[in-house]
């Protein structure tokens, strides 16, 4: 399906952009960007209106805004994400990757396909902690997994012989992705809930 995205410059007003973002919500609008000096929303192509427009113009009369329409076409956009997966170095022994990379020989070869979850390794907060975990002593030791997306850092501390690992997220799809990716990885010792 393709999507239209409204461009709307505007001063940093609060009232006005929250005002903005809400009626354009009423409208079909389904995400919103927001920039310092502008908003851009996006709705599916078959539920905008040009009036849509007026909408704009007549909440944001002070501000005139100036108003820039896109369409983006319809992609595929995990194909899209895998053509730009690179694999992560943790350090010289464990490498994070997609299934769909060759297989690097390294001790700890840790498989994930993200599917949408966060977690991939590429973040700052998850490469520290996956090499801060090789520099801890996790052997015959129980760890919890706090927010653990697609299961990386459970993973790592099982191969780094934990003993048993709890993974916990909110989201139901990363709990549903942690699971294919420990089993991926055919890791026996995590709980996911």
């Amino acid at each position: 399906m393709n999507y239209i995205e409204l461009k709307v410059s505007l001063s940093e007003d609060q009232l006005i952009r929250e005002l903005l973002i809400y009626e354009l919500g009423e409208l079909g609008y389904d995400s919103f960007q927001e920039f310092s000096d502008s908003i851009s929303a996006f709705i599916p192509e078959d539920l905008y209106l040009e009036s849509h427009l007026d909408t704009v113009y007549q909440l944001c009369q002070a501000d005139k805004p100036g108003i820039d329409k896109k369409i983006h076409k319809e992609n595929n956009w995990n194909k899209v994400w895998e053509e730009n997966f690179n694999p992560v170095i943790v350090n010289n022994d464990c490498i994070i990757r997609a299934s769909f990379h060759a297989d690097p020989s390294v001790g700890y070869d840790v498989l994930i396909d993200p599917d949408m979850t966060f977690g991939t390794g590429h973040h700052e907060t998850t490469l520290l902690m996956a090499r801060q975990l090789f520099k801890e002593d996790l052997i015959n030791k129980g760890v919890l997994d706090m927010g653990t997306g697609t299961g990386i850092l459970a993973i790592i501390c099982s191969m780094l012989s934990a003993s048993t690992i709890l993974a916990v997220d909110i989201d139901e799809r990363a709990v549903e992705n942690s699971v294919k990716n420990i089993k991926l990885n055919g890791i026996k010792n995590i709980n996911v809930k």
